[in-house]
């Protein structure tokens, strides 16, 4: 809306305030009507004439109150917005009023301009053509008037409406006043003056005193609790000090106050300032009371929202609530979601413990092999997999290398709780292989198994493939073979005699098939093997070899046997736990022929001479060979710092080299996982020896240097530990030697 206005007069009043006339004009719109169409009481009104476009135009009469003809006649229309013409703009012949004829159109928007009133609201109306219109206006006169009192700061009301206080001069300039009769109140404490006035042109200035003699100011004090509420005494809030205090000065009168905090019912009242100091102590009553939801049976772990707002995971103790309904919802992965609502009541209590309902089933997948079972391509393990699934669609899918994956389709629901689905086997991708040799018959073997002798033609599941030949003490060069589905991949070998591998003395890096694993050169010396623990000790010298730098780990195991950590698992238990799965874990859940098996197919893809250590290579590197220390664990007095065990893993295993090494740069001979050596286990021999093997024959297969689950006493260099060499143990791993 547009408005103007304007300053008509102006007048000082004494020396305080000065008093103003305001000007402006206004148009209803909710005024606005048509009066005819083309007639009235039976008399053809005058022909509406189109625009300079030939477009129809509308007539709009409009009476305009307070201004005079003359001020009429220099009224000017404006359009807004463009393509609306005004044709005419004359005063009506009679009373106050204007006739305008513009152009006719939905939407019109126009204002009216004085060179003295300024301009006016601007109005938008919905027009047709040759149609006449109603419409109203008026000057609006709007007067300043100035009330003075003989106290500074009392409060000025006008017909009950606070206008505000007195200021330095004892006087309030009121803006907007109407003409006429109106109701002046003058409050200064409990003092109060009144009278009745009547504001015109020439009547602005108003004299109101009131008794000061009743308004003596006094200190009035509220003490609150709790100490953060704070004080509302007519409108004004006043916060406490840092002990609940809050001071303030008021004049005589009666005062409303209100005490507010949060969490707290309010406190409201009055008080009266009647010629001394006022105090009041105000303890507001708690609006909060407490919800616990206990951790027992199903709802252990489950997570609590109140009001849609997360609170925590069970045990939800004492949590603050405002009193009241609250809707309180408890959801637990598995279990359908709980929701219902709660009462709190004033500093009560609240226990709530819902019963949740399973909505999952116990689900077994079995693809009659070992094949990686995947629900909804998320990895879960090895045929058969058991496990709980939440209800819901799923797919599930038995993958292997070289194998054309199998699937199927289920929507799980909680019933049955105990449910099991079979999937076809996934069935190989086959190409072939055909190998000649040079000379022929030779063995033929396909990553380090032997497949037949050549000349030969083999199925084999796609994939890369390293295919050596040997006949006698003539050997392949090894080549690397693509077998691709549907095709055949051709191979001519040519053998020859090799010439065996030379290990330097010095630490070298085992990398066929991108092993990685570093051997350590160790020195062949003389040593004290055994312990007061392990009588007898006894003298054994050793020629020189090459240690593994850490145990055996699940990476280096996969490149080499091409099975997981989780296929050992299944071989020793389905329904056991794992205990660390990663590249640089070490690998466990392997016997004494597993590690045997390993060696086995190293040695033949490197054509070096790999084996288990014997007893007395493993103890000799563990204590540090002929650089030893004469440490209690393989490189430190302190188990912490060298070994993990029962004090200090979790029970698990860790990435191997966490560790300090010991004196040859020798990790984790002490914890971690224990590690096989090749000896049967007897008791140790009175006399001396040099490279001893031990026992011809035995029962149980020798294990040393203490694992994760073990106490301190069995990760000393010189524990020994023995069993089956069929059985897997979830502690039990290996590392290699190689000989000179």
């Amino acid at each position: 809306m547009k408005r103007f206005l304007i300053f008509a007069a102006s007048v000082v009043v004494s020396f305080f305030a000065v008093a103003q006339q305001n000007t402006s004009i206004e148009i209803d719109p909710s005024s606005f009507k048509p009066v005819q169409t083309n007639a009235i009481s039976g008399v053809a009104i005058d022909k509406i004439q189109p625009d300079l476009s030939r477009r129809p135009c509308a007539r709009i009469k409009m009476h305009i109150n307070r201004m005079s003809r003359e001020d009429i006649a220099s009224l000017s229309v404006k359009t807004v917005g463009g393509n609306v013409v005004v044709m005419k703009s004359v005063v009506a012949s009679e009373g106050n009023g204007l006739i305008v004829e513009l152009t006719a159109k939905p939407q019109t928007r126009f204002y009216l301009h004085h060179d003295k009133y300024g301009d006016s609201n601007e109005v938008v109306l919905d027009l047709e053509g040759e149609k006449e219109y109603k419409l109203e206006a008026e000057l609006s006169l709007l007067q300043s008037i100035v009330v003075s009192t003989n106290v500074v700061g009392a409060d000025v009301y006008i017909d009950n409406d606070f206008k505000g206080q007195t200021g330095s001069s004892m006087a309030l300039t009121v803006n907007d006043m109407t003409h006429g009769i109106h109701n002046l109140r003058v409050s200064y404490g409990v003092a109060k003056s009144e009278r009745q006035i009547e504001v015109s042109g020439s009547n602005i200035h108003f004299r109101i005193d009131v008794d000061s003699s009743l308004s003596r100011p006094q200190y009035v004090v509220f003490v609150v609790q709790p100490k953060s509420a704070s004080v509302v005494i007519e409108g004004k809030t006043l916060l406490p000090d840092a002990d609940g205090v809050v001071t303030t000065v008021l004049n005589s009168g009666s005062y409303n106050y209100l005490v507010t905090a949060k969490e707290h019912h309010d406190e409201k009242g009055t008080f009266v300032v009647s010629g001394s100091k006022v105090q009041k102590s105000v303890t507001l009553h708690p609006a909060y009371g407490w919800l616990s939801v206990p951790s027992k049976g199903v709802l252990v772990g489950a997570s609590v929202f109140v009001d849609n707002g997360f609170v925590g995971q069970t045990p939800v103790a004492e949590h603050k609530l405002s009193s009241g309904t609250h809707r309180v919802r408890v959801v637990k992965e598995m279990y359908r979601a709980h929701e219902g609502d709660i009462v709190v009541e004033d500093n009560k209590r609240v226990e709530y413990a819902p019963t949740l309902v399973a909505d999952f089933a116990s689900v077994t997948i079995d693809a009659g092999g070992s094949y990686d079972i995947y629900v909804n391509n998320e990895l879960k393990g090895e045929s058969p997999w058991s496990g709980n699934l939440a209800t819901g669609a799923y797919i599930f899918e038995a993958r292997k290398a070289g194998h054309r994956t199998t699937s199927l389709s289920k929507t799980i629901s909680a019933t049955p709780a105990q449910q099991r689905y079979t999937l076809p086997a996934p069935t190989p991708i086959v190409g072939t292989l055909n190998v000649t040799s040079t000379p022929a018959m030779a063995e033929v073997y396909v990553d380090g198994k032997v497949v037949g002798q050549t000349p030969m033609m083999i199925d084999l599941i796609i994939g890369e493939y390293e295919i050596i030949a040997r006949k006698g003490e003539l050997i392949s060069q090894k080549q690397s073979v693509v077998v691709d589905n549907g095709q055949t991949a051709n191979l001519s070998l040519t053998l020859v005699r090799p010439e065996l591998p030379k290990l330097q003395h010095q630490t070298f890096v085992e990398n066929v098939k991108g092993l990685n694993m570093k051997m350590v050169y160790v020195d062949g010396g003389t040593f004290k093997m055994g312990s007061s623990k392990e009588k007898p000790g006894y003298s054994v010298t050793l020629d020189s070899y090459y240690i593994a730098e850490c145990e055996v780990t699940q990476a280096q195991w996969q490149k080499i046997m091409g099975t997981t950590i989780h296929h050992q698992r299944n071989k020793a238990n389905p329904g056991w736990l794992m205990y660390g799965v990663g590249d640089n874990y070490p690998m466990y859940y392997v016997n004494w022929l597993d590690a045997q098996e390993f060696c086995k197919k190293l040695s033949e893809i490197t054509g070096k001479r790999y084996t288990l250590p014997t007893e007395a290579q493993w103890e000799y590197a563990a204590r540090g060979g002929n650089k030893s220390q004469g440490y209690k664990y393989s490189g430190s007095d302190t188990i912490g710092n060298a070994a993990w065990y029962a004090d200090n893993s979790g029970s698990l295993s860790h990435s191997v080299k966490q560790k300090q090494p010991n004196e040859l740069g020798l990790y984790d001979m002490s914890g971690n996982v224990y590690e096989w050596c090749s000896d049967w286990h007897d008791s140790y021999s009175w006399n001396s020896q040099t490279n001893p093997t031990g026992p011809l024959y035995g029962n149980l297969r020798v294990l040393r240097g203490g694992s994760w689950g073990g106490n301190e006493m069995g990760s000393r260099v010189s524990s020994r530990g023995c069993d089956y060499p069929s059985f897997r143990g979830s502690t039990y791993g290996f590392r290699v030697v190689v000989l000179p």
